[in-house]
This record gives C-alpha cells, sequence and structure tokens, in this order.
C-alpha cells in the first residue's frame, strides 16, 4: 500500500506526536463516549477526504470508529480507542488482542488504536509500553 497517493494523505493525517506524560491526567474520568465524539469531530474536520461512523456497541467487530476515504477505491480503516479506565481493566491485554482479531471481518486497510489514558499511573505505563 505505501506509495498509494490516499495512503500516504492518510498516514500524514494522523501523523500526530504524544503529548507530554504530565498532561495525559486529563484522561482520568473521561468517557469512552466523550473522547469517540471528539476524535470523530477532529477526523472529519481535517482537509483530507475522510468521513467516519461511529461503530461502537456490541456488534462493532473491534472498531469503535470506521473510517473511509472519500475518492478512488474507497478503502477502510478503524479506530478502536482505549480510555484510562479500558487500561486500568486486568484483562487488557487479552481484550485488545480479541478486538484486534474481531477487526478482520472488516477488511480493513489499518487499524489505529488511540490510548487515552493517564501515563502517570505504573499500571497503565506498563500496559501502554506492553502494546507498542
Amino acid at each position: 500500500m505505501v506509495g498509494n497517493e490516499w495512503f500516504n494523505e492518510f498516514l500524514k493525517a494522523f501523523s500526530v506526536e504524544s503529548c507530554p506524560k504530565e498532561e495525559t491526567k486529563f484522561f482520568v474520568g473521561i468517557p469512552h463516549e466523550t473522547i469517540l465524539k471528539w476524535l470523530l469531530s477532529w477526523v472529519e474536520a481535517k482537509d483530507k477526504p475522510l468521513f467516519g461512523d461511529v461503530t461502537h456497541g456490541l456488534q462493532e467487530g473491534g472498531i469503535d470508529i470506521l473510517i473511509q476515504v472519500c475518492t478512488g477505491t474507497k478503502p477502510k480503516f478503524g479506530i478502536q480507542v482505549k480510555n484510562d479506565n479500558d487500561l486500568k481493566e486486568k484483562d487488557f491485554t487479552q481484550k485488545i488482542k480479541a478486538q484486534i482479531t474481531d477487526t478482520k471481518k472488516h477488511k480493513l486497510q489499518g487499524l489505529i488504536i488511540v490510548l487515552a489514558a493517564d501515563m502517570n499511573d505504573k499500571s497503565v505505563e506498563g500496559r501502554v509500553n506492553g502494546i507498542t
């Protein structure tokens, strides 16, 4: 896929820097649904031909937001959001692996996992380091 114009544009659109560790305390107590709404608004405000649908629910198939490119072959990308509470669950690693496997049914060209959690918490930091 590298070299396709839409793919390069997609990578540029989602190329963001992590915030400083101290600022991640912001995510404590922020509901999953709120992060999804913020992220969807951000995606649709991009100057790239992208649109998204929130798919979060029992039948989501491992993704929270489905992103499509509006031109050409209409490739699909998935976004899975993990908030602070998700990352603090004991079975987080097993759940995320299962969700990644579930995404196969969508025939995605890529999957982005958004980790919106307090990196000052040692257990959260350890889990984030484990999956990255």
